[in-house]
């Protein structure tokens, strides 16, 4: 959660994060504002549209930069 305090302060941003572990919940949340985090109905009608990732994302990031190997050089 500290992260998400880093970011919070680094770039003025409003962060929420919820993270189930080993059937326990954890909550951070940086905006005491009673309308933030939005629900998902809420996300639906936002404008400019909401930017989703998941780890599928980032899997094929890690991929790519697998096969370049680690000096950037895309191995054959």
């Amino acid at each position: 959660m500290w992260r998400c305090e880093q970011i919070r302060r680094r770039y003025g941003a409003d962060v929420y994060v919820q993270v189930r572990f080993k059937s326990r919940h954890y909550e951070y949340t940086s905006s005491s504002e009673h309308h933030f985090p939005k629900s998902r109905a809420e996300l639906k009608e936002v404008y400019p549209v909401l930017v989703g990732r998941s780890p599928l994302d980032y899997a094929e990031r890690k991929s790519r930069s697998e096969a370049q190997g680690e000096s950037g050089v895309r191995s054959c």
